[in-house]
């Protein structure tokens, strides 16, 4: 979808409230026109947690990867990469908000599933430890 990817684009390039307007309208178009494409609303969701975490909304980037880690699990078994990277953006967007205990719980998950990673899912993983490292 072209308007998560701008989306996603954006979040990378720091415009983060461009950023969160092309996915909030990615994800609107999604649900409206695509109900049943679960992978790529939940990838949506995904990438709207990371915009709102980037800026700092960490409450409402957690009630995201919730959303997205929830419609993944309708669609994969438990030890699927998309579900373990998730959890480990999930796990540091906790640990951003001094809840490192249920942040290491979820990033523990992860790791379990790290040896089928792919360079995204690293990266989310070190981004987590080393969230999680500082907070102790």
């Amino acid at each position: 979808d072209t308007l998560q990817v701008l989306g996603t684009c954006h979040t990378e390039q720091g415009r983060l409230e461009d950023a969160f307007q092309h996915l909030q309208e990615s994800l609107n178009v999604r649900r409206t026109f695509t109900p049943s494409d679960k992978v790529g609303i939940a990838a949506t969701f995904h990438e709207v947690a990371k915009c709102l975490t980037y800026q700092g909304k960490y409450s409402d980037g957690e009630h995201m990867y919730h959303q997205s880690l929830e419609m993944y699990m309708t669609c994969y078994s438990d030890d699927h990469m998309y579900i373990a990277i998730t959890r480990g953006c999930l796990a540091e967007c906790l640990i951003l908000q001094s809840k490192a205990r249920e942040g290491e719980a979820l990033l523990r998950r992860a790791l379990a599933v790290s040896s089928q990673s792919s360079d995204n899912f690293v990266k989310s993983l070190d981004a987590a430890r080393l969230a999680l490292s500082l907070q102790m």
